[in-house]
């Protein structure tokens, strides 16, 4: 009676990051959004200065997973290799003076940004191998990206802005993605040799808006 001995190299990787991140003007307080605010109905008068409400954010995510599985000695059946890499982020940075809020000064400034020469990168990667001399080589690799990120500066309905040098109100983001999804499979003598990978990004929410709300109709809205 003769026996063969089955032999299978598997290697898996998976890398899950989410994030509901953001910076705030005290990092030790635990947030889940970046805001600068003057509340509703705050008088606030800056004597011969600048009034400026700022929110400064810019954040980076990155998640990567890589499986390899590799025999070249000839006694392997099979050898699979899978790799996930998941990177799913949400970020709220808002600027704003609350409504019925009363603000003057030499120039008024409500602005969300990111800083200057700066860009928010996301990154995925799922990287699957599966190596050579067996009957079978599989290798399944996914990266998955998905970025909700609300970037909002405002003046609220019914708030007074009193300035002797303009109003600005202004909100910025640039986001920049990677995601790398890549598979390969060598069988060389076997049968068969398998290579998948899917990438797949998701912008769900992604909104830039400045506005100055209107008593009398709606906001007008500027967009990037």
């Amino acid at each position: 009676m003769f026996f063969r001995l089955m032999m299978t190299f598997v290697a898996g990787s998976v890398s899950l990051l989410t994030m509901r991140a953001c910076s705030s003007s005290e990092p030790s307080t635990p947030a889940t959004t970046n805001m600068a605010r003057v509340a509703n109905g705050v008088a606030l008068t800056a004597t011969g200065g600048h009034v400026k409400v700022s929110a400064t954010d810019q954040t980076d995510a990155t998640a990567k997973a890589i499986g390899t599985a590799l025999c070249t000695s000839g006694d392997c059946d099979a050898n699979i290799g899978a790799a996930v890499g998941l990177n799913v982020v949400q970020v709220t940075s808002t600027a704003e003076i609350g409504t019925g809020a009363t603000i003057s000064g030499a120039g008024v400034t409500v602005e969300a940004i990111i800083p200057a020469g700066q860009r928010n990168d996301f990154i995925a990667w799922g990287l699957a191998a599966a190596g050579g001399d067996s009957e079978v080589a599989v290798a399944a690799s996914v990266g998955i990206v998905v970025v909700n990120y609300d970037t909002t500066a405002k003046i609220g309905a019914g708030s007074n802005i009193d300035s002797t040098a303009g109003v600005t109100v202004n909100a910025t983001n640039k986001i920049g993605l990677q995601n790398l999804a890549l598979a390969g499979g060598a069988s060389l003598d076997g049968s068969a040799a398998v290579g998948g990978a899917i990438a797949v990004n998701v912008l769900d929410d992604v909104t830039t808006v400045a506005s100055i709300a209107s008593t009398t109709g709606p906001d007008p809205r500027l967009r990037e």
